[in-house]
């Protein structure tokens, strides 16, 4: 498996997230229309246009029903657009990545590409593609769990008093998974393989 392949997936994703902040609230739907352009130019360039991978389809989703409500609504839909549906895509991202795994887990996909025909189908493969994709899904709920929380923290700063002092931390803990999904995306595969061939050298 090449992990680089598997995160450059994500850059649209990242993108979006960063020229909506910029944009602000009133350009919701340009921002989103800009996402899925990103995530389309991205299948094109991967040559995956005409088969999505999970990582296409679980962005189009939350991007596309942004882009349509705040099309067809004014500015107070748009600014709780901007305030929790944008922060939360990745949850929805991370759930449709995890429902999924009984399907076609997320990072097969990619293991294929270097990975012998005549071993797709074999436990140790499908064993450890399911977990790499588990593992993904839960990153992207939590890194979706710490945009809504920043949100709310920022949305309710006067009530919750000293308590919104933590949303800062929030950007730490988000760096933290996104630096532990990608370090596990890089390990895991290699361990796996060690144990086998070792397990393999004993029997």
């Amino acid at each position: 498996m090449k992990p680089l392949s598997m995160i450059l997936g994500f850059l649209p994703w990242i993108a979006f997230g960063i020229v909506v902040k910029i944009i602000g609230p009133e350009s919701v739907a340009l921002s989103a229309l800009l996402g899925i352009g990103l995530v389309l130019a991205g299948a094109a360039i991967t040559r995956e246009l005409r088969s999505p991978n999970q990582m296409c389809v679980g962005s189009l989703i939350p991007l596309s029903a942004i882009a349509l409500v705040a099309m067809v609504t004014g500015d107070d839909v748009h600014e709780w657009l901007y305030t929790w549906a944008v922060p939360g895509q990745a949850v929805v991202l991370g759930a449709f990545l995890l429902a999924m795994l009984p399907i076609a887990p997320f990072t097969g996909r990619y293991a294929r590409h270097t990975t012998p025909q005549a071993y797709w189908t074999a436990p140790l493969f499908v064993r450890t593609n399911l977990i790499m994709s588990a593992a993904w899904g839960v990153a992207m709920i939590a890194l979706g769990a710490c945009n809504i929380l920043g949100s709310a923290l920022d949305a309710y700063a006067d009530e919750l008093g000293d308590l919104a002092d933590v949303a800062p931390y929030l950007g730490l803990v988000s760096l933290a998974v996104i630096a532990g999904i990608i370090t596990f995306t890089k390990v895991y595969p290699t361990r796996v393989r060690h144990s086998s061939a070792a397990a393999a050298a004993l029997a």
